[in-house]
């Protein structure tokens, strides 16, 4: 499926709008600032500020599925969303369920309740999932937990599942979420996941187990064989996380095609302020510097950009 991308393109001192493809998706609250681009000998500095709007920090729904497709309570799966916190480095993660679960949220007996989300970052597959499980389940948890799994072994190929709290096992963690009625809410720190998020990575659904969210049930003492999926979503988007910022460079009155974005600048999740370089030009003349940010569905990215002129 081809790319929808649409930008916003913020060039002083008029604001110039440039939607590509079809259905855009158009920014709404954020904004690119160009604050200074210094000349030098080989480069130039640019120096600036993101401020992301809630086009870039709402939760976004990456994936759905039809309610009432499953009785079972808590396990039919209605819908996936994700949420960013910048300044904290995290991912908020919520899983949504139509028909609850039973009071208290333990699962039926004898089977009990679990579910996953498999995420791949940055295209680097490392069998990880989001994993969250009813009281009883997972070995020696004796209550609700969530955390992240994950299925691979010291040659980094596939093997054996691993969770938090009961096999031993590196890089699995416990997350502060939650099991309730209304779903699974998951809070994944950038840097506990493998490879890390970084701002402005690319999070994908994995193939590992159900290859997209699913909620399942199994016995008491747990064999992977004994896995029984009960619902699963239809699909799920990837998701860029904002704060990725890049960098161009242009003669004054042209637009910069996406290639000439290759340089990339630090971004900072607290402040917002971005700074980096851009080769300098060999011909003298005047020029405009651009600084662009992307995020939200992969399939329908929203870009703003920023811009100053400069002579060299």
């Amino acid at each position: 499926m081809p790319r929808r991308r649409s930008w916003i393109a913020l060039a002083l001192p008029v604001a110039v709008l440039v939607s590509l493809g079809a259905q855009p998706v158009l920014a709404e609250g954020s904004s690119v600032t160009v604050s200074e681009a210094t000349v030098g000998a080989s480069s130039i500095t640019v120096t600036g500020n993101v401020a992301y709007g809630t086009d870039a920090t709402d939760e976004v729904v990456l994936g759905t599925d039809a309610a009432g497709d499953t009785p079972a309570p808590g396990m039919d799966l209605t819908a996936i969303s994700v949420q960013p916190n910048l300044a904290s480095k995290q991912l908020n993660w919520k899983l949504s369920v139509a028909n609850g679960l039973p009071d208290p949220v333990g699962g039926p007996a004898p089977a009990l309740t679990a579910y996953m989300v498999p995420i791949v970052v940055d295209g680097d597959e490392r069998w990880r999932w989001l994993a969250a499980g009813t009281t009883g389940s997972a070995w020696a948890n004796d209550g609700k937990w969530t955390g992240l799994c994950h299925n691979e072994v010291s040659d980094g190929t596939s093997g054996g599942w691993a969770c938090p709290g009961t096999v031993a096992g590196a890089e699995t963690y416990l997350y502060s979420g939650s099991i309730t009625q209304a779903g699974v809410t998951w809070t994944q720190p950038f840097s506990q996941m493998k490879p890390t998020i970084k701002f402005g990575s690319t999070v994908e659904p994995g193939s590992i187990l159900c290859g997209r969210p699913c909620s399942f049930v199994f016995p008491p003492g747990f064999a992977l064989g004994g896995l029984h999926q009960v619902d699963a979503l239809d699909g799920m988007e990837g998701y860029k996380v904002p704060g990725e910022v890049r960098l161009a460079i242009a003669p004054l009155g042209s637009a910069p095609p996406d290639s000439a974005f290759s340089s990339g600048a630090t971004f900072n999740g607290t402040t917002g302020g971005f700074s980096g370089t851009v080769a300098r030009p060999a011909a003298a003349g005047e020029y405009t510097v651009w600084a662009r940010t992307c995020f939200g569905k992969t399939e329908a990215l929203t870009c703003v950009l920023g811009s100053s002129n400069v002579t060299v």
